[in-house]
């Protein structure tokens, strides 16, 4: 099978981190600009208004962004004041990146995992890469366990199990119209395999548990595990996993 691209787009370095501005430092407009594009960026087309995307991590710790309007923006950054070279005062941050022309701007959001560059015919790419670089080198004991232990010895079962994982690997941008599920009594190693794909799959993956609910604001997810799903069958029964 092919490999996965191994140009990524990595996602900003802690970008739902506040922003820590100096005291009485005098910047270059690029210094300040700099620093707030790399936590916010201009959505000029959103439903035909102008956003502010910012990023937070919700309840289940996904960082997903989040858009307010230039008055709310700008109320954000109120109390913070910054010097810029060749200004009389110092400005509101908020307000001074709005109206800066080297400000991060995009026309609205898409997510395209098959390119791999931040923007796309000018939209913002939701798609970061995968969490981890690709690497020649064996798993036979991975391998083994997936054979032996997941598959249970059954050649086929092993086999389609792999094409499964390969797949949605080579393809983060298509729906596998087929969910992979397993059956065991806890302990039996059912979250080995799946565990790792979230890894692979970083900030695109997530283990959700028995009882959350929980909707996707932005559809920037390839890979949900779930564990200890209740299924409902055409009978109307329920079954776990």
């Amino acid at each position: 099978p092919a490999a996965p691209p191994a140009a990524l787009v990595q996602p900003p370095e802690a970008p739902d981190a506040p922003i820590e501005f100096p005291d009485g430092v005098c910047a270059t407009p690029e210094t300040w600009g700099a620093m707030m594009n790399s936590k916010h960026t201009v959505l000029t087309s959103v439903g035909g208004k102008c956003r502010v995307l910012s990023w937070t991590r919700n309840e289940l710790g996904w960082l997903v962004p989040v858009l307010q309007s230039f008055e709310d923006f700008r109320s954000r950054y109120m109390h913070r004041t910054v010097t810029v070279e060749g200004a009389k005062k110092p400005q509101p941050i908020g307000a001074w990146w709005l109206g800066w022309a080297g400000r991060s701007e995009a026309e609205s959001l898409t997510f395209r995992p098959d390119v791999p560059t931040p923007l796309v015919d000018g939209k913002l790419n939701l798609w970061h890469g995968y969490g981890v670089a690709p690497k020649t080198g064996a798993w036979p004991l991975t391998r083994a366990f997936l054979k032996d232990v997941v598959a249970a010895g059954h050649e086929a079962h092993h086999g389609y199990i792999l094409a499964w994982l390969a797949w949605v690997v080579q393809n983060p941008g298509e729906r596998a119209e087929v969910v992979l599920v397993l059956r065991g009594k806890r302990g039996t190693g059912k979250n080995t395999i799946l565990d790792a794909l979230c890894k692979l799959f970083g900030q695109h993956a997530k283990t959700i548990g028995p009882g959350i609910h929980f909707r996707i604001p932005w559809l920037d997810r390839v890979y949900i595990q779930s564990t200890r799903t209740r299924i409902l069958t055409e009978q109307g029964q329920t079954m776990t996993p």
